[in-house]
């Protein structure tokens, strides 16, 4: 990073129209660049890449160590040398303009879409870049990089939006900023935003510091109660050198945020990545996997020919092959998110290889986002947290079973569920095969079957050789079961594809989230060894209702 400083600077755009449709004079827009912008021989530039900031930092946070020295040396994903970067501090934010700079609580009150124009306008008017290779945007700026992709489709070739969620804000994400949005407005100096005094109630829970901050890297860094003290000190002292009425601004210009019912405007390749420890915008929300679901039903449709295993198979692989190369960064001192972001040039390269060849976004379906199943889709929704509800036990309760009943010793208790891994996703890599010549009746029938008896020979046969072969029939067995299922819902007539896909997605995730905590329960009342058996008799479910079930995709 020595080797390229930043420049920084401001540009003003006059008369700046807010969706609110209050307007302002002028509108400083700050900025800093890295590297230097390449022109064709038409004189447009043909380098740029829009970097934006996080809800709690601005433009500089791209150039904290942990970053820079992993993005944007030479060799690096954004190579200054190459790549003409531009970071603009967001509206509120850094340098631009904010409610503290002396309008206070007359400032307009402004949303991530006027974010999104003025950005839009500093780029073009005030840099003259009329296309960019690359929006990438981080928490906050992986929100604006979702309305980017729909506000103006044709100015990037790709997009990565990081920790964020393509739908609106609520959940534990907006109930942390409505506390913080409370304690600023009921503090008894805020006056209505005309204080005289900073109010300091807000800076005394700083939960957006402690939220979007690995429960890993905060234990790491505060190992003792002490610790903890001193690091929550840190946290406040950081809060009270900002300004109340410029927290607020930012905390409620994300209160209209919902790109969901514009995501089919997006005509730029998207690649998505958000960590499995963020507090506010985890994985285990399934959004994407929603998302995913529907694409590959419609991918599998134009095919004419089973898809969906394989798909399923190879999501498991690229998890297997993601924590893999994490680790590796990890072993080498390299932050995780800079590792995640390297990840994200890696899928990001494979993206535009494959990018000519994907299908076009079909046009979105008006309507919620998420409503309960009816008809067929009740049971689809059934059998995969059925299903899921096995997995999970796979994952959360085999070790401890197979040590209680004498199979393993305690050091080898991970093998069941490394046996049944290894199952599923062999049979996920066969199964379109397998299921293009039974077709999806006997899928069903035939996983279902199997499963149960993997769970027979795991619980009643006292050689452990033979019993742990119980978890690879599990793992055969299921290993299709939910992907024909995501096939049927894609099919079916009772309800649009996209929301029973995404009604059973949040069943399935029940399933193997909640179902473990069940199970335990259950093992505490009745033993573990029979809370299995009872898993064999759910999935039972699937070979009982096979003929039902696969007679919808038919009857769509």
């Amino acid at each position: 990073m020595s080797m390229l400083e930043p420049r920084e600077a401001d540009f003003t755009i006059r008369d700046f129209l807010f969706q609110s449709g209050e307007r302002l004079p002028e509108l400083r827009q700050h900025y800093l660049t890295l590297g230097a912008p390449r022109r064709d021989a038409q004189g447009a530039i043909v380098n740029a890449v829009l970097l934006l900031h996080n809800t709690t930092g601005s433009a500089k946070g791209w150039l904290v160590p942990e970053l820079a020295d992993e993005l944007f040396g030479p060799g690096q994903p954004l190579d200054a040398s190459q790549f003409y970067l531009v970071m603009p501090d967001a509206i509120g934010f850094g340098g631009s303009s904010k409610p503290s700079n002396g309008l206070r609580a007359r400032f307009p009150q402004y949303r991530y879409a006027d974010m999104v124009v003025a950005q839009h306008r500093l780029l073009t008017e005030g840099l003259g870049i009329q296309h960019v290779r690359l929006v990438l945007g981080l928490s906050m700026g992986g929100m604006l990089t979702w309305l980017w992709g729909q506000t103006f489709p044709d100015f990037m070739d790709a997009l990565v939006p990081l920790a964020s969620q393509p739908a609106a804000m609520s959940g534990r994400n907006w109930m942390q900023r409505r506390m913080q949005i409370e304690s600023i407005r009921s503090d008894p100096g805020w006056n209505g935003g005309n204080y005289e005094q900073q109010p300091t109630r807000y800076t005394l829970t700083p939960f957006g510091a402690l939220m979007t901050q690995s429960v890993v890297r905060l234990q790491e860094r505060a190992p003792t109660r002490a610790e903890a003290d001193a690091l929550y000190r840190q946290m406040v002292e950081r809060a009270r050198k900002g300004d109340a009425n410029d927290r607020l601004y930012q905390l409620e210009s994300s209160m209209d945020y919902d790109p969901a019912p514009g995501l089919n405007r997006i005509t730029a390749p998207l690649l998505a990545i958000n960590f499995a420890d963020d507090e506010l915008n985890p994985a285990a929300l399934g959004s994407l996997d929603v998302a995913m679901n529907v694409h590959a039903v419609e991918v599998e449709r134009a095919a004419k020919q089973p898809l969906m295993s394989g798909f399923h198979a190879l999501f498991s692989i690229g998890g297997f092959a993601g924590a893999g190369l994490m680790t590796i960064f990890l072993s080498f001192k390299m932050s995780a998110l800079a590792g995640s972001l390297v990840c994200a040039g890696i899928m990001l390269a494979a993206m535009l290889v494959a990018w000519p060849r994907l299908l076009p976004a079909m046009t979105g379906e008006d309507g919620p986002l998420f409503v309960w199943p009816h008809g067929v889709v009740v049971l689809l929704a059934v059998l995969a947290m059925a299903t899921f509800l096995a997995e999970g036990a796979m994952l959360d309760w085999s070790a401890l079973l197979i040590t209680q009943m004498g199979l393993v010793g305690a050091t080898q208790g991970g093998l069941g569920y490394i046996l049944f891994a290894i199952a599923m996703t062999s049979g996920r890599l066969l199964g379109d095969r397998l299921t293009a010549r039974p077709g999806d009746y006997r899928t069903l029938l035939g996983g279902g079957v199997i499963a149960a008896a993997g769970f027979l020979v795991l619980l009643s046969v006292p050689v452990a050789p033979i019993a742990l072969a119980g978890f690879l029939l599990i793992g055969l067995g299921a290993s299709n079961i939910v992907p024909v299922l995501f096939r049927i819902a894609g099919a079916q007539a009772h309800m649009p594809p996209a929301l029973a896909i995404g009604a059973i997605t949040t069943l399935g995730y029940a399933g193997i989230l909640a179902g473990p905590a069940a199970i335990g329960v259950v093992a505490e009342a009745i033993g573990l060894r029979a809370a299995f058996w009872m898993l064999a008799v759910l999935l039972l479910l699937v070979p009982f209702t096979a003929r039902r079930t696969a007679r919808a995709a038919s009857s769509g």
